[in-house]
């Protein structure tokens, strides 16, 4: 470290380093300080004259193993300048042609929705059974509208532009290989889904409900749900879906999204537990019959029982 040799003032490195193409190399150097003694330095700044061609990465070099990295990007020659404190010296690298003869990856047609796009990882191999580590095949679309070809972090990548099938082709020296590529449409939310459908809550009582959205897809869909309803004297709803029943009756709690898609359930609402009978009183006109008036009796009493028992399936019919 700085604190630990003097400065550095002369700097020596491999005159020609040579890389073979999308492949990785090594330059050697050997720093010196002002008293002609060699010293281990822990941090080196490399930059290339053309980064096309090949660029350089500094390392940390210890116990005399000092190296910088070179990556030959295209087929050429450039210099790597090297500096350590106020010293400085060039190193030319010459990269090399090196031919792809196989894909390392196995492929084949693509489907991607117009919402994403997708990288696609096709690596070569040389003669030797070596991964060609930082290059990658020229990638072509044959209707470009469908499509655009892209690299994302030195991966080919594809962004759809609009539905529909065209062909994709790769090229690396003599290789060439084509595959269908179709677009289809984005996600768009086509479903809800409530944790509950219908329930019954005695007045005062709360619960939770919760939704989920769905695209045409069968995949959960990342979308804001609204919610309300229908009777805010019988029940309501905060906006994170949590139920309070104020009243008694029935009321629909409706989850929505922007689109307008929506989905409801019912909640009976019932007297407080302990609020005594619930009792119907009934009046007759002069000319109604008496079964009539018997049937809506028990159609009364009926009632009154579910009411008091928190049991709305109990049959109301006359």
């Amino acid at each position: 470290m700085q604190g630990m040799r003097p400065p550095i003032t002369r700097i020596e490195v491999d005159s020609v380093t040579e890389v073979e193409h999308g492949m990785r190399a090594e330059v050697n150097y050997a720093a010196y300080g002002a008293d002609g003694k060699r010293y281990d330095v822990d941090f080196v700044t490399v930059t290339s004259a053309s980064d096309s061609i090949a660029a350089g990465q500094g390392e940390w070099a210890m116990n005399s193993v000092a190296k910088v990295h070179t990556i030959g990007w295209n087929i050429g020659e450039t210099v790597l300048h090297i500096a350590i404190d106020s010293a400085k010296a060039d190193a030319r690298v010459r990269v090399k042609p090196l031919k792809a003869v196989k894909w390392f990856t196995n492929f084949g047609d693509y489907t991607i929705r117009l919402d994403r796009g997708v990288g696609i990882d096709v690596r070569l191999l040389d003669a030797d059974e070596r991964e060609i580590e930082y290059r990658r095949p020229v990638l072509s679309v044959e209707d470009p509208s469908i499509a655009r070809p892209g690299i994302v972090d030195r991966v080919l990548a594809l962004r759809p532009l609009r539905t529909g099938t065209t062909r994709v082709t790769m090229r690396a020296d003599d290789l060439v290989k084509t595959v269908n590529l179709t677009v289809i449409p984005a996600a768009v939310p086509t479903t809800i889904t409530l944790n509950e459908e219908r329930l019954t809550r005695a007045m005062g009582q709360t619960f939770q409900l919760g939704a989920t959205v769905w695209n045409q897809y069968g995949e959960p869909f990342g979308e804001v749900v609204t919610w309300s309803s229908s009777d805010s004297q019988v029940a309501t709803v905060s906006v994170g879906g949590r139920v309070t029943i104020v009243g008694v009756g029935e009321a629909d709690i409706r989850a929505s999204v922007a689109s307008g898609l929506s989905k409801s359930m019912r909640v009976i609402a019932t007297p407080p537990a302990g609020s005594g009978p619930f009792e119907i009183e009934l009046w007759f006109a002069p000319n109604v019959p008496e079964k009539l008036r018997e049937s809506m009796r028990r159609a009364a009493s009926r009632l009154s029982h579910a009411v008091r028992q928190d049991l709305p399936d109990v049959d109301l019919s006359l």
